[in-house]
């Protein structure tokens, strides 16, 4: 997976949020949607949170 410094939006991801989004895709709970793009700032739909649960359950719990 990439690293999320390597996302090209990565810079807006949130000063609060760094450590928590660097875990995330690190433990790749998210990898993003597509193109190298994160979307630090914008919504989440039903289906990418079931997808980021589905994630969590395999790569961390």
């Amino acid at each position: 997976g990439m690293a999320v410094r390597e996302f090209s939006d990565s810079a807006s991801i949130s000063d609060w949020a760094q450590t928590a989004m660097s875990w995330a895709v690190n433990a790749q709970v998210l990898s993003g949607k597509g193109n190298g793009v994160l979307d630090p700032q914008g919504t989440a739909t039903r289906a990418e949170v079931a997808q980021m649960l589905m994630n969590f359950g395999e790569h961390v719990g």
